[in-house]
Protein backbone atom coordinates (compact mmCIF):
# COMPACT_ATOMS: atom_id res chain seq x y z
CA UNK A 1 0.00 0.00 0.00
CA UNK A 2 0.96 3.46 -1.00
CA UNK A 3 3.09 4.95 2.40
CA UNK A 4 2.66 2.34 4.20
CA UNK A 5 5.95 1.01 6.43
CA UNK A 6 5.82 -2.21 4.12
CA UNK A 7 6.44 0.25 1.37
CA UNK A 8 8.94 2.73 2.68
CA UNK A 9 11.55 -0.40 4.28
CA UNK A 10 9.92 -4.18 3.45
CA UNK A 11 11.76 -6.26 1.37
CA UNK A 12 8.79 -6.58 -1.63
CA UNK A 13 9.57 -3.04 -2.37
CA UNK A 14 13.64 -2.74 -2.02
CA UNK A 15 13.86 -2.76 -6.17
CA UNK A 16 11.51 -0.16 -6.86
CA UNK A 17 13.33 1.70 -3.67
CA UNK A 18 16.90 0.84 -5.15
CA UNK A 19 16.07 1.55 -8.89
CA UNK A 20 16.35 -2.17 -9.09
CA UNK A 21 20.20 -2.30 -8.21
CA UNK A 22 18.70 -4.67 -5.22
CA UNK A 23 16.71 -7.76 -5.26
CA UNK A 24 16.50 -8.40 -1.85
CA UNK A 25 17.18 -6.25 1.84
CA UNK A 26 19.67 -8.84 2.76
CA UNK A 27 22.00 -7.73 -0.58
CA UNK A 28 20.99 -4.09 0.38
CA UNK A 29 22.46 -4.58 3.62
CA UNK A 30 25.42 -6.87 2.40
CA UNK A 31 26.52 -3.20 0.42
CA UNK A 32 26.24 -0.76 2.88
CA UNK A 33 28.17 -3.09 5.53
CA UNK A 34 30.78 -3.08 2.61
CA UNK A 35 30.67 0.93 2.42
CA UNK A 36 28.38 1.42 -0.86
CA UNK A 37 27.12 5.12 -1.07
CA UNK A 38 24.21 4.21 -3.16
CA UNK A 39 23.40 1.75 -0.58
CA UNK A 40 23.99 4.27 2.02
CA UNK A 41 21.54 6.53 0.90
CA UNK A 42 18.50 4.15 0.49
CA UNK A 43 19.31 2.14 3.52
CA UNK A 44 19.27 5.21 5.70
CA UNK A 45 16.36 6.65 3.81
CA UNK A 46 14.34 3.67 4.15
CA UNK A 47 15.20 3.83 7.94
CA UNK A 48 14.37 7.77 8.65
CA UNK A 49 11.13 7.06 7.09
CA UNK A 50 10.61 4.09 9.33
CA UNK A 51 11.63 6.37 12.52
CA UNK A 52 9.34 9.01 11.45
CA UNK A 53 5.91 6.49 10.88
CA UNK A 54 6.78 4.87 14.73
CA UNK A 55 7.44 8.35 15.86
CA UNK A 56 3.54 9.27 14.61
CA UNK A 57 2.34 6.42 16.34
CA UNK A 58 4.56 6.87 19.51
CA UNK A 59 3.07 10.54 19.34
CA UNK A 60 -0.48 9.52 19.45
CA UNK A 61 -0.60 6.43 21.38
CA UNK A 62 2.57 6.88 23.91
CA UNK A 63 3.66 3.40 24.06
CA UNK A 64 6.56 2.21 26.38
CA UNK A 65 7.75 -0.62 24.27
CA UNK A 66 7.62 -1.07 20.27
CA UNK A 67 8.64 -4.71 19.21
CA UNK A 68 10.08 -4.70 15.39
CA UNK A 69 10.20 -8.40 14.02
CA UNK A 70 10.38 -9.47 10.55
CA UNK A 71 13.07 -9.94 8.23
CA UNK A 72 13.89 -6.12 9.19
CA UNK A 73 14.88 -7.11 12.41
CA UNK A 74 17.49 -9.41 11.90
CA UNK A 75 19.63 -6.53 10.35
CA UNK A 76 20.71 -5.65 14.33
CA UNK A 77 22.61 -2.45 14.78
CA UNK A 78 22.62 -1.47 11.42
CA UNK A 79 19.07 -0.66 12.19
CA UNK A 80 18.77 -0.03 15.24
CA UNK A 81 21.22 2.35 15.59
CA UNK A 82 20.43 4.92 12.59
CA UNK A 83 16.44 4.17 13.82
CA UNK A 84 16.96 5.54 17.73
CA UNK A 85 19.32 8.74 16.04
CA UNK A 86 16.04 9.26 13.95
CA UNK A 87 13.52 8.72 17.07
CA UNK A 88 16.10 11.42 18.52
CA UNK A 89 14.37 13.76 15.67
CA UNK A 90 10.93 13.18 15.96
CA UNK A 91 9.66 11.75 18.14
CA UNK A 92 7.79 14.06 20.63
CA UNK A 93 9.06 13.23 24.14
CA UNK A 94 6.60 14.44 26.63
CA UNK A 95 8.24 14.55 30.52
CA UNK A 96 11.06 13.21 28.65
CA UNK A 97 9.80 9.81 28.28
CA UNK A 98 11.00 8.14 25.30
CA UNK A 99 9.93 5.05 23.97
CA UNK A 100 12.23 1.56 24.18
CA UNK A 101 12.57 0.11 20.82
CA UNK A 102 13.68 -3.46 20.85
CA UNK A 103 14.47 -6.92 18.64
CA UNK A 104 11.37 -9.22 18.98
CA UNK A 105 12.41 -12.58 20.39
CA UNK A 106 10.81 -15.03 18.20
CA UNK A 107 12.14 -13.24 14.80
CA UNK A 108 10.08 -13.86 11.78
CA UNK A 109 7.59 -16.24 13.87
CA UNK A 110 6.73 -13.98 16.20
CA UNK A 111 3.43 -13.37 15.16
CA UNK A 112 2.55 -17.26 14.44
CA UNK A 113 4.07 -18.10 18.19
CA UNK A 114 1.89 -15.18 19.77
CA UNK A 115 -1.39 -16.67 17.78
CA UNK A 116 -0.47 -19.90 18.64
CA UNK A 117 -0.21 -18.59 22.65
CA UNK A 118 -3.21 -17.03 21.83
CA UNK A 119 -5.35 -20.07 20.29
CA UNK A 120 -3.89 -22.15 23.46
CA UNK A 121 -4.92 -19.68 25.98
CA UNK A 122 -8.40 -19.96 24.34
CA UNK A 123 -8.46 -23.79 24.81
CA UNK A 124 -10.46 -25.58 27.61
CA UNK A 125 -10.69 -29.41 28.09
CA UNK A 126 -13.23 -30.18 29.92
CA UNK A 127 -13.27 -32.93 32.31
CA UNK A 128 -16.33 -34.91 32.86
Amino acid sequence: MPGSLEECIGNCTIEKRSKGKFTSTHELLNAYKNGDAFSKDVWLKSVRQLAIGLASVTNILSPEVIVLGGGIAQAGNDLFEPLIEYMNQYEWRAGGNKVEIVKATYGDLGGAIGAACFAMSKFVVRSS
